[in-house]
């Protein structure tokens, strides 16, 4: 790639664009733009920098890929900042009487922030593990969320933050066969994908979705590619025996990695300073550590996240469609009750509402006679989730991880479809065109296993592996992240763990604290590392 397209990109000294993220359909539009610009260089980025110099705004979906920019017009004297469809690449901005600050990262914010911690964010982090909508857990910094754009006039420094993508919100009759037309979709993203001036892999599970992009990959590149998976020693569950099968029918380089709990220990800290947040589950300490041992042969992993969301695959949807009301679909999730996080911060006077945070949110932008409303919800409030722990985690080791079942014509696809033709007549079934997918390239044998997920045996551990349960106890009593607990509140937790009173909720609140005391150090030494800057630093 030439260098002339380093960023921030300009070729006058009018607009300027610091980007991050791959434009998948770059060529075309290249071809398309080539009738008014002559090219200087061959990136997407110079592409994306065209098309918003012809087309503006209305030009973003002309845009298939994962992206998070900013966009600077000296002519108009405005700031841009744009996100993808679903929320792939991170955007985090801080705005204030001083103007404006935007990065990939919320450290690097930090050093301007002057409070702390949200609590009405916490409230919503410890019910859910994970923060939705705008806010995050530092007061003052904001997500922009996925398919949104955010304007800035310098002038006045007025802001807006505007919808530009909205997911479909009826189902259709479907006027193709489902099966045969996500197979061409899924063909076509792979392809788009596939397409990189480094070396790519592939994210083995071993599971229904992985194993179909990994077949659709081997067919399309002649040579063997390199393929990675995670498997933990000693579980019952551990589903890496698939994956070596797969692999060794579709004649992969395959690489299988152990992850222990010795690894846990050792990657846990490194984990949440590049997530910028708490872990929100414990399979994001695999993936960090898959990203940095695949790193040392592909710059480039191609990945089946997004297809349970799409095409409802996990176990919980059958339960989860037939809540009666938005507002039971938005706590669906709940990790912690009410009660317990009315112990946990010492406030009786916390409500439902309180709890559920920017999760009210999806009762607004989800019509509530929309038929796939709930369909919405689950896509968009679990898989953004999902997918910052993905980026963060891969991006720690300069990895990009790109994800095909996220095409946004796939994700339509999915989205506008019958309900019975993703689960069954009778809702028994579970994403159902990726199942006969499978069966077609595989065999029917492995697609009728009972699914496991990606589960990491962090209960095990604290229940089983004294050295591990010491590690938790420890980063819980000696973190001053703790304070924000109510007093009493910790030292009983610690209490239980030393019994060992194993009961379902004593794990879950261990994961959370422990979690949050980890990330409430990590953010103060950052804080403390990075001097306080001027503000005449905010403006481009």
């Amino acid at each position: 790639m030439s260098a002339d397209a380093n960023q921030p990109f300009f070729q006058n000294e009018q607009q300027v664009i610091t980007y991050n993220g791959e434009i998948f359909n770059f060529k075309e539009l290249r071809r398309e733009l080539a009738t008014d610009f002559q090219f200087k260089t061959s990136s997407d980025t110079e592409v994306l920098y065209r098309l918003l110099g012809k087309w503006g705004r209305q030009g973003l979906r002309r845009l298939n890929g994962m992206f998070a920019f900013g966009y600077y017009d000296r002519t108009q004297k405005k700031i841009l900042l744009v996100r993808d469809r679903f929320g792939i690449k991170p955007l985090y901005f801080l705005h204030d009487h001083k103007g404006l600050i935007f990065a990939s990262e919320q450290k690097a914010i930090y050093p301007f922030i002057e409070e702390g911690i949200d609590e009405r964010a916490l409230a919503e982090h410890l019910s859910f593990k994970c923060v939705s909508g705008q806010r995050t857990l530092v007061r003052g910094v904001s997500e922009l969320r996925p398919g949104h754009w955010l304007e800035l006039d310098v002038a006045t420094n007025r802001l807006s933050v505007e919808q530009w993508y909205e997911m479909p919100r009826e189902r259709e009759q479907a006027t193709t066969d489902l099966v045969e037309s996500t197979e061409y979709l899924l063909e076509d993203a792979v392809r788009l994908r596939l397409i990189s001036d480094v070396p790519v892999g592939l994210q083995l599970s071993g599971g229904v979705d992985s194993s179909i992009i990994a077949y659709l990959v081997s067919n399309k590149v002649g040579k063997k590619l390199n393929s990675y998976s995670i498997g933990f020693p000693g579980d019952d569950q551990d589903e890496s025996k698939y994956a070596e099968k797969v692999s060794a029918q579709l004649g992969l380089n395959h690489h299988p990695i152990e992850f222990t709990a010795r690894d846990f220990m050792e990657l846990w800290e490194q984990a949440i300073y590049h997530n910028d947040e708490p872990i929100n589950h414990p399979h994001s300490l695999p993936i960090f550590k898959l990203s940095q041992v695949a790193r040392q042969d592909v710059t480039v992993l191609l990945s089946g996240e997004g297809a349970d969301e799409t095409f409802l695959g996990y176990e919980h949807h059958r339960r989860y469609l037939n809540l009666a009301s938005l507002k039971e679909a938005c706590a669906f999730h709940q990790f912690l009750p009410l009660k317990v996080v009315q112990q946990m911060l010492g406030n009786s006077t916390l409500t439902f509402t309180d709890q559920l945070g920017g999760r009210q949110d999806c009762v607004k932008v989800s019509s509530a006679k929309s038929g796939n409303a709930k369909h919405v919800v689950e896509f968009s409030l679990h898989l953004n989730s999902l997918l910052n722990r993905i980026d963060k985690m891969s991006m720690a080791h300069a990895m990009e991880i790109r994800t095909p079942f996220l095409d946004y014509r796939i994700v339509e696809r999915g989205l506008r479809e019958k309900m019975a033709n993703l689960v069954g007549e009778n809702g028994d079934e579970r994403k159902r065109p990726l199942m006969r997918l499978y069966e077609k390239f595989f065999g029917d044998g492995m697609s009728r296993r009972k699914k496991v997920g990606f589960r990491v045996p962090f209960d095990e551990w604290l229940r089983k592996d004294f050295r591990f349960r010491e590690y938790v106890i420890q980063k819980i009593l000696l973190s001053e992240g703790t304070h924000v607990f109510a007093s009493g509140y910790v030292e009983g937790l610690v209490g239980r763990l030393h019994r060992a009173e194993f009961v379902p909720s004593t794990f879950r609140e261990a994961w959370v604290v422990a979690n949050f005391a980890i990330w409430n150090k990590v953010f103060s030494e950052v804080r403390q590392a990075s001097p306080s800057l001027s503000g005449s630093l905010r403006h481009l």
